[in-house]
């Protein structure tokens, strides 16, 4: 009896000691594999809204004014880190206090116009995205990393904004029509940021199966990239793609100097959108999607910028103040809908 008492203590001991030994190591390659530490805290994270469409604006009671779509919320906050709305209506003035206070800015999906195909001007949006940027890009080069991550819209917004007063960059986007359709992608090297953390086995199979989600109309084909040198000077490719009709485009870019970069695929939507006619639910869509937010919350995190007490009761108040509708029928199963605020936006 003793024996058998003795086997089983001594057992219990060996399991205990082996869960222990496998928590500590999950969590020590989890923090080498981000380079996260509990004294980095969890940054806050401002996402651009952008203009209800006219469908919405229309069936919404109170006629709210600008959106983000909640799978872009859940993607930041299910890494640990909080969110800040950044009104796109609001003054330069509020737009630079918004920047001293976050760590990080997301610029999302959408159909928000990138310019005036008439006048070939750039829309408001797409003005406020390029004063962001500049923003971004001086914070970066005075030391103090701010990374800026655009999803599908947000890549051609990115990538208009690098437009000078000589050189209008919106001209290498090409509108071809375009589905809601699941791809794969070749990535140009694996090495590179954000996905040299990643498995192996994830970036073969993305490689090889069709598992993330396209929806966009806008293109960046790999010839006009190559042929317009203010963009190839300052970005360079991650990955391509091609879609239902085999044409070949840039499906993701990053800076060559700054944390800035851009997918036109959807991460947020394998985690956080439940479409499963067109969106993959797969542990590789699903891991990905969290590799490329933790790798955007890493470099955040490295930002010094904190948060003032006047946009700390902001972010806590950011559920209350909207109004979160659910939209199973259009391309998000809900959306923060927001009304305008004389006092936030100026």
């Amino acid at each position: 009896m003793n024996k058998v008492l003795s086997f089983y203590i001594f057992f219990s001991f060996c399991l205990l000691k082996a869960c222990a030994f496998k928590k500590n190591t999950f969590e020590n390659y989890e923090l080498n594999q981000f380079n996260l530490s509990e004294k980095d805290g969890y940054p806050v994270i401002g996402i651009l809204d952008s203009p209800v469409t006219r469908f919405l604006k229309s069936s919404t009671i109170d006629k709210r004014d600008t959106m983000i779509p909640s799978s872009y919320v859940k993607f930041i906050e299910y890494t640990g880190a909080h969110v800040l709305r950044i009104p796109y209506k609001a003054s330069e003035s509020r737009l630079d206090y918004f920047m001293q206070n976050i760590n990080g800015l997301i610029l999302t999906g959408g159909s928000q116009l990138v310019r005036n195909e008439t006048t070939k001007m750039m829309s408001e949006y797409g003005r406020k995205v390029k004063y962001l940027l500049k923003k971004a890009i001086e914070i970066n080069e005075n030391g103090n990393t701010f990374p800026v991550y655009g999803i599908c819209n947000g890549f051609s917004q990115i990538v208009c904004s690098m437009s000078t007063n000589d050189t209008n960059i919106c001209d290498v986007l090409t509108y071809k029509h375009h589905k809601a359709e699941r791809e794969k992608i070749q990535f140009t090297d694996p090495l590179i940021q954000p996905f040299s953390s990643m498995k192996k086995q994830i970036i073969d199979r993305l490689q090889k199966e069709n598992q993330l989600l396209f929806y966009h109309s806008l293109y960046l084909e790999p010839q006009f990239f190559q042929q317009n040198r203010l963009l190839n000077s300052q970005f360079q490719i991650s990955s391509q793609s091609s879609n239902y009709q085999d044409v070949q485009f840039i499906s993701s870019i990053h800076h060559i100097n700054y944390p800035i970069f851009a997918d036109v695929f959807h991460p947020e939507k394998a985690a956080f959108e439940w479409k499963p006619n067109y969106i993959s639910h797969k542990k590789e869509s699903i891991f990905f999607s969290f590799y490329i937010a933790k790798y955007f919350i890493q470099q955040a995190s490295k930002n010094t910028h904190t948060i003032s007490e006047e946009l700390i009761q902001d972010f806590l108040e950011f559920k209350e103040d909207s109004n979160l509708i659910e939209t199973p029928t259009l391309s998000y199963q809900s959306i923060y809908l927001f009304k305008y605020n004389s006092t936030y936006l100026q």
